[in-house]
This record gives structure tokens, C-alpha cells and sequence, in this order.
């Protein structure tokens, strides 16, 4: 599927048509899921690390009178490894959102071939 056929479809001109709605175009097949179901999974792991760092660092605050220093350090390595957590999450959505898009593109490719 080109960004011309979505160009067109969205303009209503000439190209191919999905009548159905989300339920057609599921059973379809004409669209890969994949590059929208990478976006959410994204923002679920996006979540996950966000509250895991919430929950360290709350963890660290209440073994704080325990423990001291060790749990200082733990409230200062939390978002440090958020942080990092954040962005290798990234790295590995765009990774994967990178092969939907080159088939899409392998996809244009083939049709403009005699």
C-alpha cells in the first residue's frame, strides 16, 4: 500500500477502497497492523519503566531510615537507569518499526519495476 493510494483514498479520488471499517481491513490483510501496534506497545513499555523507576524510588525512600547511604544511592541510580531504560526501549521500537517500513518500501519498489 503507497502513500499515493492513501493520498488518494483520503481525497476521494480513484484507488483502492476499504469498505468494512476496522473490522474489514483486520480480515483484509490489505494493511499491516504492525506499524500501529508498535506505537502502543511502545507507550505500554513506556509505562512499565516509568512506574518501575516510581516504585524504586519510593522503595529507596522507605529503606532509607534502614539502611542510609545505600538507599540514597539507589533514590540517585533510579531515574539514572530510567533514563537509559527509556531510551534502549526506544531503540528497539524503532528497530522494529524500521522492518515495517522497509517492507512498505520494498513493496513501492516492486511496483514500480517493469
Amino acid at each position: 500500500m503507497s502513500m499515493n493510494d492513501d493520498v488518494a483514498r483520503s481525497s476521494g479520488g480513484p484507488g483502492p477502497r476499504r469498505d468494512g471499517g476496522l473490522i474489514g481491513r483486520f480480515w483484509g490483510f490489505e494493511e499491516l497492523l504492525g506499524a500501529s501496534l508498535i506505537k502502543l506497545v511502545y507507550y505500554i513499555g513506556l509505562f512499565v519503566i516509568v512506574i518501575g523507576v516510581v516504585i524504586a524510588i519510593v522503595t529507596s525512600l522507605i529503606a532509607m531510615g534502614q539502611q542510609g547511604a545505600g538507599a540514597l544511592v539507589m533514590v540517585l541510580l533510579a531515574p539514572i537507569g530510567g533514563i537509559i531504560a527509556l531510551i534502549y526501549w526506544r531503540f528497539l521500537c524503532e528497530i522494529i518499526l524500521l522492518s515495517f517500513l522497509m517492507y512498505d518500501r520494498l513493496g513501492e519498489v516492486r511496483d514500480k519495476l517493469p
